[in-house]
């Protein structure tokens, strides 16, 4: 509890009040797939079916074209997620995902208005 007078640490005032993290409920066919994107740091945690997923470092972003070659090529983190699988994706990474089965999952993405994309 901060009293009157006493200083916030550092980097604390500035994020009170606003939203640190963003939840969403995300479910879709197989076949379903998100392509090439990037944004802030994000986990997906998934409850139901199969995901592939295509990841590299930001540095990809630059490198044209990006569809097919990202999940053909150009993709250096590939794996299949599976039911109760947390995943962790870096900021900025880029990224491609595909749905091998009807999925649900819970995906939870950092809030950072320097990096909203």
């Amino acid at each position: 509890q901060v009293r009157g007078g006493d200083a916030l640490p550092l980097g604390v005032a500035q994020y009170i009040g606003r939203e640190l993290a963003r939840h969403t409920l995300v479910a879709a066919r197989s076949g379903f797939g998100a392509g090439f994107h990037w944004h802030n740091a994000s986990t997906f945690l998934l409850a139901q079916g199969l995901k592939k997923w295509y990841m590299a470092p930001h540095a990809v972003r630059n490198d044209a074209p990006t569809h097919p070659h990202f999940y053909t090529t150009k993709s250096t983190h590939r794996c299949v997620q599976r039911p109760g699988e947390l995943l962790y994706i870096p900021s900025l990474w880029a990224h491609e995902v595909f749905n091998l089965e009807p999925s649900v999952g819970i995906q939870t993405q950092e809030v950072d208005a320097k990096h909203a994309y």
